[in-house]
């Protein structure tokens, strides 16, 4: 064992590292690949944790084509959630900015 515990050495598929180091390499970003990792890791856990204390709110139904819906125990509203030429779009809210687009989005059971 290494006398320096400051970096853990995490085993992971190569194939899978050859691909995402492939993808990372073309946005030619300013911070190592393990930094971008990490920073992601810990973004995820935010939206992971959001996403979790939402779930009591919001009953969820996955549309596949037709999007995401849910029931919002809160407001007592059925709300379809899509994806519409590249715009989130709710069906009670339309364009506007909502909860429900915030959640759907930061789901990471949203497909669309």
């Amino acid at each position: 064992m290494p006398r320096d515990r400051t970096y853990s050495n995490l085993t992971v598929n190569r194939s899978d590292y050859e691909k995402l180091r492939k993808e990372y390499d073309k946005l030619k970003l300013d911070q190592s690949l393990n930094t971008w990792i990490m920073d992601i890791a810990f973004s995820g856990l935010v939206r992971q944790s959001y996403t979790l204390d939402m779930e009591e709110r919001f009953i969820m139904a996955d549309l596949k084509d037709e999007g995401f819906a849910f029931l919002d125990k809160k407001n007592k509203e059925l709300v379809q959630i899509k994806l519409e030429k590249g715009v989130l779009y709710c069906s009670i809210h339309k364009n506007e900015p909502c909860d429900h687009k915030i959640f759907a989005s930061m789901n990471p059971k949203f497909n669309g």
